[in-house]
């Protein structure tokens, strides 16, 4: 099969959570397939070339005064009533609809794999080729539960929040078929039998990794720093719980390690007693290890939380929110700690920390989900058969007309 990737960054390195879906599902597909990529390159990113043999990775680079001049424009439209979301304004570029065409028409692949709804003004120039929209996760859920924090912006995220909703819905009926990582992401799209799931991938390791002896950290918390619902929800659980966690264990240390950290983390975490922070690991694997206990206080976001999978994988045990945990389609009791406010983060923790048992039980559980639900290669395989079904939906659409 020849499948060409259309993605708003290129795959590597894989800092965000659309470049790790891309990179994992491509260098799985690419040990049976011919793989061509094409990636928008912005601002400041120096993409890494694809660290597996036949996979071709062409870039378009997108002026800075370009993406400013598309977020300007598309802001002042969306104050004066606009349909178009800021999100997709930002990406509407002719280049890359004529640039998808050309290598379409060489390739001639049996399959496009369009990333993020983002990108969903590209759709028409990819026909007559059957096209799999990976949204990945709505960016109006996101959105929606951003605004629902609050703040002098809230208004704003509301109105793009129903835009990207109307964009999003318009888009899985453009493209063949289209598919997110979560049940609660396609619930609230609502966007009929065109859009199924396919579970976020990751490399799992056949058998749990044993618990390090000593690990230097009590606690880690990984992800993209920058990234809204991550800084919110470290900034609330220094704030909030960190206090709580000294008051009962003194000694006790916080690893960050992510990428991206927002000036506001660092400077946070710079000031809080017992936290040290990695910006931008070169292994986040190897952070992970670190730490004891893996920590995920979000409070908005969509999807599923990379940093939760990539945790259990790992076999650390888990203590999340209920915003995250929503995200973990079919988790099993007891495969996660779930609190909500500050004391409930703070006894679970504790709770982990003084029983090893418990904590044995529940990473091991989690291990068994993550590994049955979210390994790389069954996600590509499941790829695989949601290629067949668009190109059947494509030869029934052609056969129609």
């Amino acid at each position: 099969m020849k499948v060409v990737f259309i993605t708003a960054r290129p795959p590597w390195p894989p800092r965000r959570g659309d470049q790790a879906r891309a990179a994992g599902l491509i260098e799985v597909l690419a040990e049976r397939h011919e793989i061509r990529v094409l990636s928008l390159v912005g601002p400041g990113f120096n993409p890494a070339p694809p660290p597996v043999d036949d996979v071709s990775l062409e870039v378009l680079r997108v002026p800075a005064l370009w993406v400013g001049l598309k977020a300007l424009s598309g802001g002042v439209a969306m104050v004066l009533g606009g349909r178009r979301p800021v999100q997709a304004a930002m990406f509407d570029l002719p280049s890359l609809r004529h640039h998808a065409a050309e290598v379409l028409d060489e390739f001639k692949p049996d399959l496009v794999v369009v990333q993020l709804s983002r990108l969903a003004d590209v759709l028409p120039a990819l026909r007559p080729y059957p096209v799999l929209l990976d949204l990945i996760d709505s960016l109006a859920l996101n959105m929606e539960n951003r605004a629902a924090r609050g703040g002098f912006l809230a208004p704003l995220w509301r109105i793009e929040a129903r835009r990207l909703l109307s964009w999003e819905r318009a888009a899985v009926e453009t493209a063949t078929v289209s598919a997110v990582v979560a049940e609660r992401d396609r619930t609230y799209l609502a966007a009929g039998g065109k859009l199924r799931l396919l579970a976020f991938g990751i490399e799992v390791p056949e058998a749990l990794p044993p618990r390090a002896a000593s690990p230097e950290y009590e606690l880690v918390l990984t992800g993209n720093l920058g990234y809204f619902p991550s800084v919110d929800g470290v900034t609330w659980f220094l704030r909030e719980v960190w206090p709580l966690l000294c008051a009962e264990l003194p000694e006790i240390k916080l690893l960050l390690a992510g990428a991206r950290p927002s000036r506001a983390l660092r400077r946070l975490a710079l000031a809080t007693p017992g936290v040290d922070l990695v910006a931008d690991p070169a292994d986040l694997k190897a952070e992970l290890r670190r730490g004891a206990i893996a920590l995920a206080p979000l409070r908005a976001g969509s999807g599923t939380p990379i940093k939760i999978l990539e945790a259990m994988a790992e076999g650390l045990p888990v203590v999340a929110s209920p915003m995250a945990l929503e995200g973990l389609d079919q988790l099993p009791v007891g495969a996660a700690a779930k609190a909500s406010e500050p004391t409930e983060f703070r006894d679970a923790i504790l709770r982990l920390l003084a029983e090893p048992a418990a904590a044995e039980r529940q990473r091991a559980a989690a291990f068994e989900w993550a590994r049955e639900r979210h390994d790389g290669r069954k996600i590509a395989a499941e790829l695989e058969l949601l290629a067949d079904s668009a190109a059947r939906a494509d030869q029934g659409r052609r056969e129609g007309a």
